[in-house]
């Protein structure tokens, strides 16, 4: 197992440590109001309160930021001394006093006031608002040639209470969040008669405004805020391959930084939020080839078991390869028309999307064969735009086969797993619409696999263990409702949840040299400079060629520094010390021609990189934990323990590191809940199609 070492790098989260406010400097450029419908009895009607409200609200054109605190309440931020007016006879308007407004309100019209605070200071058009705070970061085109708006891709950033950090004693934390949300042309939602498509019907429509850089709810708007299209429009967390300001600006990670100035810029000491950073950590990293020897061993026990591929598409090409692939790598693979019992089964098809609704061939064919092992492919991944056979892809379709097949045997057939510490691993399901859970179980026991259900009986002991803040984890709605680690003998327990905070890469060494190089940029290098590092460095081979191109024109008395980087990546200089004694040189005069943030050692990327673990607060996150590169695409979540042991003890975190349950990655779960996972999709593929029962299972 990799071993936990300790960490002296502080590590940065979106948790929020603090925020301040200066009430009476506030109260003085504001006012608050709270419009409330809490005396509106029937449901119904109080529904389509809450519903047209904040519309007829921002219709006003003076709502700087409205909040809904969930409580038949909305909190309104406008600016100070404006006559407010708004006559309605289903609500109640009171203006608020800010020494009694709960923070949890305050710090959310402040962050959702930035759009039009900022408007009004700058002017910037890439930020937006309605109801919450956007950060616009691409224009894409849209499919058809005849919409005339192109589609808005955005971050929005708000604030987002973590409940799992609830203790009954304290506040409960709370964490910066940024998510994805894109608008798009109605135009672009409707069939070819120009009606909209039924899902979008009801959907609220926005207008943008680039004088004002704001996105407001209108009637008639040109936009819906939802993403056209099946495949979700994506922003990087990082990117810092080229260590562009630009490039990164529109990262979440950027943004997030971004909104953090936005803050300073316009409010300075009335609201200031302060980042919780962890000044120690434990990290768990892989040992040299553990990874690899780990895949050699599934490798090995797949060979022992004949592969067959069902291609249900006309793409006979596409067949071919990958039988070849499989031969090549010892496979004893064929083709076949229907999948076959006791074989490893692989199942070629289209994107599911493609299907009409039912005839989805991968549902369809494990309908027919209820007890064989079937993995799918589709050709839109399996293939890449070239045409060539996605490495990774392959891996991943032999991995899942592998657990497949240690599901149908219900025995651990790797050496050396960690230990389950005896526990009792729980998932629950959902179903008649929520109105029943049934709780699945898993024990693993000398490596073999034991599914169950709890009983009546334990779901009661459970239910009288768990105390009251995690009883929602146990029996609330599907989102509530989280994994559960359960030690009978010892009545103890432990829960595994997500929280909406992520870690976040060093900002305050990365932004330094963005600038840096962002600054040097439109800079030129004199010539008299070179030749003076020249004189001092003689033999230096970097500041050599960038002479000899000097030396080819006479009237040339500097270079630019685009000119010189472009220069100095010739195939001569790769990886010289040459260039990093010229590069650290220019620094002291201003120059920065560029710089590495993914040595392991500076700790820039420490946030996207191994499995750390939080000890003392029970939180942990899994990130990648091959070389450290400088663009990711995601943010690894934190997760938080929650329950009633004391202690988590060290060993829980080997149960993360079976790399094959996240593909050559640590997991967020523990590896026995990939198993219970697996279980409960099969016994809901059985309770959906009863037509074939597989023998009664005695474990």
């Amino acid at each position: 197992m990799p071993k936990i070492t300790p960490s002296n790098i502080p590590l940065m989260t979106t948790f929020i440590a603090a925020t301040q406010f200066d009430r009476p400097a506030l109260a003085k450029q504001y006012d608050i109001y709270i419009i409330s419908y809490q005396h509106v009895a029937d449901k119904q009607e109080r529904a389509e309160v809450k519903k047209t409200i904040p519309g007829q609200l921002y219709k006003t054109g003076c709502i700087l930021s409205l909040v809904d605190d969930f409580s038949k309440h909305y909190y309104v931020l406008l600016p100070q001394q404006h006559n407010f007016r708004f006559d309605d006879p289903r609500v109640a308007v009171k203006r608020a006093n800010f020494d009694y407004t709960p923070p949890y309100v305050l710090d959310k019209l402040l962050l959702r006031a930035l759009a039009r605070n900022l408007t009004q200071a700058n002017g910037a058009v890439s930020r937006f608002e309605q109801n919450g705070l956007y950060y616009l970061v691409d224009f894409k085109k849209t499919r058809k040639a005849k919409t005339i708006n192109n589609k808005l891709v955005a971050v929005e950033i708000d604030i987002d209470t973590d409940w799992s950090g609830n203790n009954g004693t304290s506040e409960v934390p709370r964490a910066l969040i940024a998510k994805v949300v894109t608008f798009t042309p109605v135009e672009e939602l409707q069939d070819a008669s120009g009606k909209l498509y039924p899902e979008y019907a009801r959907g609220q429509r926005y207008a943008l405004d680039l004088t004002s850089a704001l996105v407001s709810k209108s009637v008639k708007g040109d936009y819906i805020k939802a993403a056209a299209s099946k495949f979700k429009n994506r922003v990087a967390a990082i990117d810092l391959k080229d260590l562009d300001l630009e490039l990164f600006e529109r990262t979440k990670t950027g943004v997030i930084n971004q909104c953090l100035e936005d803050i300073k810029t316009v409010y300075g000491d009335m609201f200031t939020v302060t980042l919780a950073s962890f000044s120690s950590h434990l990290e768990l990293l892989p040992k040299g080839n553990e990874i690899q020897k780990h895949y050699a061993a599934i490798h090995q026990q797949l060979l022992q078991h004949a592969m067959v591929l069902v291609n249900t598409t006309k793409d006979k090409q596409a067949e071919q390869k990958l039988l070849l692939k499989l031969a090549a790598d010892g496979y004893q693979a064929m083709c076949a028309e229907a999948p076959e019992q006791g074989s490893l089964n692989l199942l070629i098809t289209y994107n599911k999307d493609t299907y009409p609704k039912g005839q989805d061939p991968y549902q369809l064919v494990k309908q027919a064969n209820l007890d064989v092992i079937i993995q799918n492919c589709t050709i839109e991944n399996l293939f890449d735009a070239n045409g060539q056979l996605s490495s990774h892809v392959y891996e991943v379709l032999l991995k899942e086969l592998f657990v497949k097949l240690e599901l149908s045997t219900k025995q651990i057939l790797l050496d050396n797993m960690p230990d389950t510490l005896g526990a009792t691993y729980i998932l629950a399901e959902h179903i008649s619409n929520d109105a029943e859970i049934r709780y699945h179980s898993l024990k693993i026991d000398n490596a073999k696999i034991q599914f169950g259900l709890l009983s009546q009986a334990d779901i009661a002991i459970l239910k009288q263990l768990i105390s009251p803040q995690h009883s929602k984890m146990l029996t609330g709605s599907k989102w509530q409702v989280k994994p559960l680690m359960y030690w009978p003998e010892q009545q103890e327990y432990v829960f595994i949840t997500d929280t909406p905070a992520v870690p976040l890469a060093d900002l305050s060494g990365i932004m330094p040299i963005l600038l840096s190089i962002e600054h040097s940029r439109g800079k030129v290098i004199p010539k008299a400079l070179i030749e003076q590092f020249c004189q001092q460095y003689p033999g230096n081979s970097a500041a050599m060629l960038l002479q000899q191109h000097l030396a080819k024109d006479n009237a040339t008395n500097d270079m630019k520094v685009s000119d010189a980087k472009a220069i100095l990546k010739d195939k001569s200089l790769l990886r010289s010390r040459a260039k990093e004694q010229l590069n650290q040189w220019l620094q002291n005069y201003g120059i920065t021609l560029w710089q590495s943030v993914k040595k392991r050692q500076d700790g820039f990327l420490q946030a996207h990189w191994g499995l750390r673990v939080f000890a003392e607060h029970h939180l942990y996150f899994s990130a990648n934990v091959q070389a450290v590169k400088a663009s990711y695409g995601n943010f690894s979540r934190m997760y938080r323990l929650c329950g009633n042991r004391p202690d988590i003890p060290i060993n829980f975190y080997d149960l993360l590191t079976p790399s094959h349950i996240r593909h050559k990655q640590y997991s967020v779960m523990p590896f026995p809940f990939k198993y219970l996972r697996e279980e409960e999709e099969r016994l809901r593929t059985l309770s959906t199609y009863p037509t074939q029962t597989p023998k009664a299972s005695t474990d």
